[in-house]
Order: C-alpha cells, then structure tokens, then sequence
C-alpha cells in the first residue's frame, strides 16, 4: 500500500498537470483578441529587358470562319489557350500558298477542312515538312476522305459519345490514368495505321487525340468535340506540344486549396452533425475532420485558404454563435501557414447593404484585430466590380478576387486567371470530395495549361445529407488528395494571396523563345525570378543556366527561371 505521504505527492502531482491542461484550453480558447497577423505583402519585383527583335519566332494560324456556334467556341477556346501560352498567333478564314512561306504552325478549327485549304496543296505542306493540327473533330462527307492518309485512318465509323477518357503515358504532365468526363464529346470510331501514336482514347479504344508522322510533316488530330468546352485548353496545350515537339511556355506553377463555408457555425449544422456522426459539429471539426485535413496538409504539403461565409442581404451574426470553435479553427488554419479570407453570398440578394458586411467584419477584425484580409471569394451569385470595390473599401483593401473556372455566366462568377480592374481574379477549377465525379478534366486540363492545381472542399456540405457526410467521404477524399495533391508534388503550395501573386507575374510576363536542335533559349521582360514553365519534349536536358529543372515525366519538365533569360541545353 501507498505512504500517506507518498499517495498526498501523487495527488499534487496529478492535480498540478491538470491545472497546467486546463490552463492550457483556456488560452486556447479565449475570447480575448490574438496576435495572429497577415504577414503577406502584395509588392511585385519585376525585371524589365529588351527583347531581341530579329529572332526567327514559330508562327501560328488559327484556321476557321467562325460562322456557327460550335467552330466559334472553338476557335475562341483555342485563342485562350495560345493567349495562356504567350504564343503569338493569326487569324484566317483561307489559307493560300502565300501564307505557307515562313511553314506556320496551322490549327485547323473546322471539321470540313476543304472550306479553308485546297486539300491537295494542304497534303503536299505536310508532306514537305509541314505540322498541322485538326482541332474541330473529322468531317462525315467524303470530299475530305482525301486527307485519310494523312491522317492515319484506315477505316472509319460513326460517331459515339464518350463517358469515360484515358490518357497514356507522357501525353500531359501526369501519370496513365483512367477518368470520368462529364461534359457532351461526340468522336468517331476509328481505325488507324499502326503507326499512328495515341494520345488519349475512351475506355472502348477510340482514339481521341492522336499523332501521325506523314512523310516529313506531323499531324495532331483531336477526334471529337472537346474543344467546345472551355476547359479543353490543357489538352489543347498538350497536343500542341506533342505536334510542335520541343514547346515552352509559362505557367502559374502552384496548387491552392481551399476550404469554403470554414467552419459551419449554424445552430442547424450542430443538430445535423448529431444526427450523421452521434456527435456535436463543434466535436466533430476539432476532434474528427481538422486532424485529417492537418494530416494531410503535412502529406502533400498544402496551406489551406479557409474562407469565412459572411452575409450581405440580412441581419446575421453566425461569426459570434461558436466564437470559440471559430477562433480555434481559425488559429489552426494560420498556425499551419494557411490564410483567410471572406466570402459572399449573393445568390439571393436584390442589393448589396454596406452595413451588414461591415458589421461582420468588424466582428471578424475584434477576434483577430492584427489580421488583415487580402482576399474574398463570390461562393454564390453574381456580383460586379462596382460591388466589389465597395467589399474593397470595408474590408481596407484586398489583392485577390475569386469566382470560378467555368459555370453558368446568368448566375456565377466566372473567371479567366487575369489582372481586372486592380483586382488578381484566381477562379477555383476543380471542387468535391471525389475525383470520381466528372471534374478530373478540370483538373487535367488547369495543371496542363496554367501548372495549377485550384480546387475547393465545401465544409457545409458535409453537415447536408448521409450520401455526403465524412462518413462516405472521408476514404475517396484520401484518395482524391493523394491524385491532385500527391502527384504534383513539383507545384509550389500556396494560400489564395500567395497565388494571386504568382498570378499577377505570370499575367505580366512577355516573353520570346529561340528553338535549335540541340538547345531552346528563353528570353524574358517583366519578368519575376521563379517564374515557371512547362517544357514539353523528348530530348532529356543535359544543362539548363538561369534556372532549374524537375523532370515530370518523359515527355514534360517543370522549370523556375531564376534569370531573365534561360537556356536550356539538350543532350
């Protein structure tokens, strides 16, 4: 048995670690004001330079007369992406043999290619050396059916519609993969000569995006439709790339995360929560899902951007119905080098009350008085820069709007990666806790084009139905965070603020690039030190001065220019 005295020390001993605990909780959930601060600067170094003038440069046609909707979208699809790309191109309606002089780069943006080129004059460009890619899909009439050799057919079918894409290897910046696509795609079923190298085929072995050498030119031919969706363009940039060979140009070069509507506060979330998980919603953030979202922050080296849902058409003070929670999560989010922001929604308001997103504000600024707010999202609605240079003013000024990639215009957001009106507008691509749900392509196609990874987790919508709580989804987002997240590692991981930054750069950069056979030099003016591209080619990189090289794949190098002007040398 235990000495009076003995069992009198364990006691002390017991009771001071708890005092230590209990003060412990106390400091960390106080309501008293913190001294967690925002240490982003917005402040842009750029270097300026002259670009050489008489440098032979690669020339682009876009190839189209824009007479219906759909060749429209395309060729507008595919301005954006060239525009991305800092490629410099031109537009016709026809092309005649004076225009093939200087051997343009041609994108054909029409299935019927007899309506802009002499077909025979078109068969003996390429023959000759020349590189043309087919953008719209192939034609059904038989006038066309000339260009079949050049285009590796052998037999060809009737159109069927694609539900599922795979990618082979070295096509774009990841891995072979098998995906769902959500959007409408029409190709045609397809034979082709064995030497034909296929790109990306739906899961019945049509080809979809393809290249063919034909004597000494190239072709790329996109089988279908997919250049009718806006968030075609990363493939567009890789097909490019496999036709053009050696294909340099800039990206964003990082990944953002964000976490929307975090945390929930309602008083409905906290009944909801009892009812998915047996536990309250205050229980279920800190003790359940923050830990896992931490973990994976520490995994796949992610800073999260959490957004705080304020509301601007009606009296609300959610902010303060779990400040302690609140301040917690809050603290955690900044704790880990995260950042945040607020957002609005405007899905339901006839005006915009100044008062209301002050009042909250206000709120926020007494919990975290030394915290400026850089940046605010439009979760839901519309708005208008008038509006959001009023959230501007309240909020003492902010670098960064967000909105979205793509969506319905009447009701949305939508947003290009752009410099607007004093503004960095940074959309989210992709959103979900599921890659299984349609937006891999999204996903796909923002890493090829831009090197960004931009995707949201509404935390809300776990409190909303069983078929959406943690519960079913906390496996398929293990699995979505190591395929968007894992696997692009080389990405930079950076808070909405941070990626607004690169943004602005990249948007400012100008840029000339001089191809050889054994070496590509870089010349660059507004220009950022890191700034990065995406290198497509099959040449392995013997020496590269200015800068720094990761090798993605066999085919892709992801490198950060750390001097204006670049030269990579070949092996």
């Amino acid at each position: 048995m235990l000495s009076t005295k003995r069992l009198i020390l364990i006691i002390i001993i017991i009771t001071t670690i708890s005092i230590a605990f209990l003060l412990f909780n106390v400091s960390n959930y106080t309501t008293e004001p913190t001294k967690d601060i925002n240490t982003f600067q917005d402040e842009l170094i750029l270097v300026k330079t002259s670009l050489p003038e008489t440098m032979k440069t690669d020339i682009y046609y876009i190839v189209g007369d824009a007479k219906d909707e759909y060749e429209k979208n395309i060729i507008t699809n595919v301005k954006q992406a060239l525009s991305y790309m800092k490629l410099k191109f031109s537009e016709k309606i026809i092309i005649n043999e004076d225009d093939l002089i200087k051997q343009p780069i041609l994108i054909i943006c029409t299935k019927t290619p007899s309506k802009v080129m002499d077909l025979k004059q078109l068969a003996n460009y390429i023959s000759n050396g020349g590189k043309v890619l087919f953008a719209a899909g192939l034609p059904e009439g038989s006038k066309d059916s000339y260009l079949y050799p050049i285009w590796g057919i052998m037999e060809k079918g009737t159109p069927v519609e694609t539900k599922q894409l795979h990618i082979n290897r070295q096509f774009m910046p990841y891995p072979e993969i098998t995906f769902d696509y959500s959007g409408y795609n029409s190709s045609s079923n397809l034979t082709l000569n064995p030497s034909v190298n296929v790109l990306m085929e739906d899961t019945n072995k049509v080809p979809m995006i393809y290249s063919h050498g034909y004597e000494r030119g190239k072709v790329v031919v996109i089988n279908g439709s997919l250049m009718d969706n806006i968030s075609s363009g990363g493939f567009f940039s890789s097909a490019l790339g496999e036709l053009k060979g050696d294909l340099i140009y800039p990206v964003i070069g990082v990944k953002t995360v964000y976490l929307d509507e975090f945390p929930p506060i309602q008083s409905m979330d906290d009944i909801k929560s009892n009812q998915l998980y047996g536990r309250g919603a205050e229980s279920f953030l800190r003790d359940v899902l923050w830990p896992e979202l931490l973990r994976s922050s520490s995994r796949y080296d992610i800073k999260y951007t959490a957004g705080i849902l304020s509301f601007v058409d009606k009296e609300n003070n959610l902010l303060l119905e779990n400040e302690r929670l609140t301040k917690y999560l809050l603290k955690e989010i900044l704790r880990y080098h995260g950042e945040v922001i607020l957002q609005g929604d405007f899905s339901n308001s006839s005006s915009f009350r100044t008062n209301l997103l002050s009042h909250y504000y206000n709120e926020f600024k007494r919990m975290f008085p030394n915290y400026k707010i850089s940046g605010y999202s439009v979760l839901y609605g519309k708005t208008n820069q008038d509006i959001l240079k009023t959230v501007s003013e309240v909020l003492g000024g902010i670098y960064t709007v967000r909105g979205f990639y793509q969506g319905d215009e009447t009701t949305q957001t939508i947003q290009k990666f752009e410099v607007k009106d004093s503004f960095v507008h940074y959309p989210v691509i992709s959103s979900g806790f599921s890659k299984s749900h349609g937006m891999f392509y999204e996903f796909l196609s923002g890493l090829s084009l831009y090197g960004v990874v931009s995707h949201s987790f509404n935390i809300r919508t776990l409190f909303q139905e069983k078929d959406s709580s943690w519960t079913r989804l906390s496996d398929e987002f293990n699995d979505l965070a190591e395929a968007y997240f894992g696997t692009t590692s080389w990405l930079k991981a950076k808070t909405l603020s941070e990626s607004a930054k690169n943004t602005k750069a990249y948007y400012s950069l100008k840029m000339s690039v001089e191809y050889k056979e054994d070496y590509i030099k870089v010349y660059c003016s507004d220009f950022r030190s890191g700034q990065a591209f995406f290198l497509r080619s099959y040449k392995n990189i013997k020496e590269l001065s200015g800068g720094q090289a990761t090798k993605i794949n066999d085919s892709y190098y992801y490198i950060e220019a750390i001097e204006p002007e670049l030269i990579i040398f070949y092996q």
